[in-house]
């Protein structure tokens, strides 16, 4: 495992298996994760769970965003010197990019929020649960 971390990092695997794989592939299963777990946590009536749940999600959600970002843009460097191909590396580059920024900004935005405010997100998130 340390070693597959270690390798992506490092831009060893392809812009294919980097982007499709590490980012396409693990965001896909990090959301679904992420819903399945905050609605067992609405569910159960487990509301002050919510806010360390949603504080790491959003903590570990940018570490890995950040290892997918400097995974994808070094292979995406190294397929764009191998073949001379600049789109599919230039939007690989952005995407990850723009996730990582994402995930950074959603951190701080939750941090920032009211009392008054927190409590109006997670009774929308009841609401739209039907709890």
């Amino acid at each position: 495992m340390i070693s597959y971390i270690k390798k992506h990092w490092q831009g060893e695997y392809s812009l294919r298996v980097s982007f499709w794989g590490n980012y396409i592939g693990i965001n896909f299963l990090i959301s679904f994760i992420y819903a399945f777990v905050i609605l067992n946590l609405l569910y159960s009536d487990q509301i002050r769970e919510l806010d360390r749940y949603l504080m790491n999600y959003y903590l570990i959600s940018f570490g890995i965003s950040l290892w997918q970002a400097v995974g994808v843009y070094k292979s995406a460097n190294y397929y764009e010197k191998d073949t001379g191909k600049k789109l599919f590396p230039w939007v690989a580059k952005m995407l990850t990019l723009f996730s990582a920024g994402y995930n950074l900004l959603s951190f701080f935005s939750i941090q920032m929020l009211t009392p008054e405010e927190y409590q109006e997100m997670i009774d929308r998130l009841l609401k739209l649960t039907n709890i």
